[in-house]
């Protein structure tokens, strides 16, 4: 189990950009789709998974912070 969590903790770097993906293809999506509103549900969808991709950069994070021996005066303002 202690594999796994440190695992995770070291995929955050790249785990934590992918709801920047998703919010830049929700602009995207919405600026070229403005005017038809059949695709108002996907791009709520993709805002939905940038959500959730969020909380799970987060809970990497998290994850990180004890297994990589960082100090809390290091790391608080990025906490």
């Amino acid at each position: 189990m202690d594999i796994l969590k440190q695992l995770l903790g070291r995929l955050h770097p790249l785990i934590v950009h992918l709801p920047i993906g998703f919010i830049i293809l929700g602009l995207l999506l919405q600026v070229y789709f403005r005017r038809r509103k059949a695709f108002k549900e996907v791009i709520g969808k993709v805002y939905l998974w940038a959500g959730y991709s969020a909380i799970l950069a987060c809970l990497t994070g998290y994850l990180q912070y004890p297994g990589e021996g960082y100090a809390y005066d290091s790391v608080k303002l990025h906490l």
